[in-house]
């Protein structure tokens, strides 16, 4: 016992040494508060990426009560795009054998545009995660949400099924920011509490996907009782709805979020074959996914990562390799026993 009260007396005065030129650059002049810094810096992080994400997925979830009146609204124009979409979808429910009502069309469409969104989503995911672990966090995370707000402003003001569709495609290939959430959570968590983190990023889902589509039709409602003579009011509102949280989520980031990524740590842009762009593009290629290729050649020996130790505070990064733990660590024995 008192063997394991000196190990423990002898590593918390390595961690202090460790975290000292870190908390003097901030000011902060006891080691214990630098641990409390640290850690309130993280919960404060996975709390911010929580209301973010709540912010998004009521924003993403108004419309999914709407999407087949809305596609009714369109259906009544003529729209070269909607009659090219149709006649897919109509060649399709014939393949299938579906009934030949044109409501059944519509649900058929509907369940197009959202597997479009989703393949945009699929394919755009792993290119925005690479550039972010180049660039950081913070800047690509508040662009793609900026492209989903514009989408929300194109909604908006969109008049015809062309200027909807540009919308969603906007949409889909700016929706990367679920993906960057999962990996802010992961930059900030230790693997012993990661899975706490992740759980909130589905608590936020799940709140999104009740309460979203429930405000899309009180919304609806809104809009076809107003005073305005306008139909397509109906789904105006929702719009202009989503376009304000988006709005709101690009501020709260903006000013809330602290980078997760800290430079150091960051990938390097290389033009050799095995560059991270190249591996990005083996999550997209379904060959490639099959054949497990982007985590082939992952081995315990020999690898290019190497397992460090960072402490980090308001920007301030201090970097030990395993060497450095070893050593210090082996001072510790030479010293205490």
């Amino acid at each position: 016992a008192l063997a394991w009260m000196q190990f423990w007396a002898c590593g918390k005065s390595i961690l202090h040494q460790w975290c000292e030129p870190v908390c003097s650059a901030v000011g902060v002049a006891k080691p214990p508060e630098c641990f409390s810094a640290v850690m309130a810096s993280r919960s404060r992080t996975i709390t911010v990426v929580f209301v973010s994400l709540i912010l998004d997925l009521l924003g993403f979830t108004v419309i999914l009560p709407l999407l087949p009146s809305l596609l009714e609204y369109y259906s009544k124009s003529e729209d070269p795009t909607l009659a090219s979409f149709v006649g897919v979808v109509d060649s399709f429910r014939t393949y299938i054998g579906a009934p030949g009502a044109e409501k059944f069309n519509l649900v058929l469409l509907g369940g197009f545009l959202g597997s479009l969104f989703s393949l945009l989503q699929f394919l755009v995911s792993p290119v925005i995660g690479t550039v972010s672990d180049v660039y950081g966090r913070k800047p690509i995370l508040v662009l793609s949400m900026v492209g989903v707000a514009v989408s929300y402003l194109i909604w908006a003001l969109s008049r015809n099924f062309t200027v909807f569709v540009i919308a969603r495609v906007l949409g889909g290939v700016s929706k990367g920011n679920i993906n960057l959430s999962t990996a802010i959570v992961t930059d900030v968590t230790t693997p012993e509490k990661r899975s706490r983190g992740m759980a909130m990023i589905g608590v936020a889902f799940s709140l999104g996907f009740i309460f979203g589509p429930i405000i899309g039709a009180a919304f609806s409602i809104a809009g076809n009782n107003s005073s305005f003579s306008d139909p397509f009011a109906t789904f105006q509102y929702p719009a202009i709805f989503a376009l304000v949280l988006g709005v709101l989520d690009i501020l709260f980031v903006a000013f809330m979020f602290e980078e997760s990524l800290p430079v150091p740590e960051r990938c390097k842009i290389q033009s050799s074959e095995g560059s991270g762009l190249s591996r990005a593009l083996k999550l997209i290629n379904p060959i490639s996914l099959f054949r497990f290729d982007a985590v082939n050649g992952i081995t315990t020996r020999g690898s290019r990562f190497e397992c460090k130790i960072i402490i980090i505070i308001n920007g301030h990064t201090c970097t030990y390799t395993k060497d450095a733990v070893a050593q210090k660590f082996q001072y510790c024995h030479t010293t205490h026993y």
